[in-house]
């Protein structure tokens, strides 16, 4: 008998977010897993590490003793990294409600822990987001789950999972996944936009500063958000690099 994989299921919407318990019901028959999540809602938490710490705790989520932290998503995968006793054979963020596209996805809780896992403990990643309503974006999870969401995003999701699970990522890469809010068989492979998807406007009065995220209008074809908008599900590679190799051969010639 061949051994099962092992998961950690993982995301900024909370332990109780209903994208976490979708994956867990997609894997459950095939798969061993454990969830290790925030105990709140974590949105637009990023990369950010809580230091020094924090706490932890479990709470019984569709069944699944999931474990908690009190910080943020990527203080969930260091944590996993190191208390998990089994090795991880792929982290799966999300399914996050709301997309996480373009050169703003670092904003993303859900993408930050993909990041990290990639980038600090060599593991392989996958962050999973659909598009929602605005006003989902932020929501409080409670447990519960539609049964609707296994038909779609819920098949589409596990094809995508499994081409993950037996893919060979080089180090310190990701995969960054939206599914469109429609139903749709179309899966394309596209390069995350460099172009302004979301426009931040900034209203600031009487010691009180808040952000407007608004359309952008440079959507250049074949991007992400440009196929994720035309009702494609989108796959964008990444990969975690920080030098630019370029720039950095002419500044050694210029500061010898």
């Amino acid at each position: 008998m061949s051994k099962r994989p092992f998961f950690l299921l993982t995301g900024d919407d909370s332990v109780r977010a209903e994208g976490i318990i979708l994956v867990k019901r997609l894997v459950q028959d095939w798969a061993d897993f454990q969830i290790v999540a925030t105990r709140e809602q974590m949105s637009g938490a990023g990369s950010k590490a809580t230091f020094p710490g924090g706490t932890y705790g479990t709470e019984l989520v569709d069944g699944h003793e999931a474990i908690w932290v009190s910080g943020t998503p990527a203080d969930a995968v260091y944590f996993a990294s190191q208390y998990l006793e089994r090795p991880i054979d792929l982290v799966i963020s999300g399914m996050n409600l709301g997309q996480n596209v373009t050169n703003e996805m670092h904003r993303s809780g859900t993408v930050g822990a993909a990041l990290t896992a990639a980038q600090c403990r060599g593991l392989k990643a996958i962050a999973v987001s659909i598009m929602v309503s605005e006003e989902k974006f932020f929501m409080q999870h409670t447990g519960s789950f539609d049964e609707k969401l296994l038909e779609y995003p819920g098949k589409k999701l596990l094809q995508l999972i499994q081409q993950a699970l037996k893919t060979d990522f080089p180090p310190q890469s990701f995969w960054n996944i939206n599914f469109p809010a429609h139903p749709t068989e179309s899966i394309k492979v596209v390069p995350a936009s460099n172009s302004q998807y979301w426009v931040n406007d900034l209203t600031i009065k009487e010691g009180v500063y808040s952000y407007r995220d608004t359309l952008g209008d440079q959507l250049k074809p074949g991007d992400d958000i440009a196929e994720l908008l035309a009702g494609a599900i989108t796959v964008t590679p990444c990969k975690v690099e920080y030098t630019d190799a370029t720039v950095l051969t002419r500044l050694i010639d210029k500061l010898r």
